[in-house]
């Protein structure tokens, strides 16, 4: 990866985070196309489901691997 490669990519991925960790699912949102977007990550906050939902920042196949997946 070059080096803005890698400036794109994690700037991207900066801004999912945020967008995740904003507890907003906003209409013009482009990450709330993404499986785990604000929603789904919320549940990791929440008391609740605290040990579930890792995710970060794009994949969800690890919750499934490991069996943390909550279902929104």
């Amino acid at each position: 990866m070059t080096k803005y490669e890698a400036i794109l990519f994690f700037s991207i991925a900066t801004m999912k985070t945020v967008s995740d960790h904003s507890g907003y699912m906003l209409p013009y949102d482009p990450f709330t196309y993404f499986p785990n977007n604000a929603k789904y990550h919320e549940i990791h906050h929440d008391y609740k489901g605290f040990n579930k939902n890792f995710q970060q920042p794009f994949f969800t196949f690890w919750d499934s691997y490991f069996k943390t997946k909550k279902i929104c």
